[in-house]
């Protein structure tokens, strides 16, 4: 942690095998916040995921991947992408594909991690609008909450970019 001030990294690699990381991510982002911030970990359930990314790491990798995968992880994170290499069963992809358009957009910019406000100001939108329009994205997904709908969002696009693979990577 002490090397971290002086050097200010551009990209942080934390490898655990542990299933509670947090403190140590937090800990790490106050000292670099500017640094992206990749996990490497043998498993990890969707749920820890999505608090991982929510804590600002930008990429998860299995301990098992390919030196080539690993590279091309670290490259599309320091390029500002976040690639997440987790299990998927979050949402049924065909029944984000009958979304309406708009509906479509608000599932693309949650997935980004955008908060309301910036959803709004993206969308030309107010934030109540935003929340309602959520409320129904949830009943139209059939997912609780947002860490869902961002998961799934993830899901979707890894769906439609044949280029990245099966369902069960995401880009953004």
């Amino acid at each position: 942690m002490d090397q971290l001030d002086p050097v200010r990294p551009d990209l942080l690699i934390f490898h655990t095998n542990a299933p509670w990381f947090f403190d140590p991510i937090d800990t790490l982002r106050k000292r670099s916040p500017q640094a992206a911030m990749v996990l490497l970990v043998e498993r990890i359930s969707m749920e820890v995921a999505g608090r991982a990314v929510e804590a600002g790491v930008r990429g998860i990798l299995p301990t098992t991947s390919s030196s080539e995968r690993v590279l091309e992880t670290l490259n599309a994170v320091a390029r500002g992408e976040i690639r997440l290499d987790v299990p998927s069963k979050v949402c049924l992809v065909h029944n984000a594909m009958q979304l309406s358009k708009g509906q479509k957009k608000l599932l693309h910019l949650v997935g980004q991690g955008l908060k309301n406000k910036e959803i709004a100001t993206a969308l030309g939108s107010t934030e109540g609008t935003v929340k309602t329009s959520l409320n129904h994205l949830h009943k139209a997904l059939g997912l609780k909450n947002r860490r869902e709908v961002a998961l799934c969002a993830l899901e979707v696009q890894a769906s439609t970019d044949s280029s990245f693979g099966p369902t069960d990577r995401y880009l953004i």
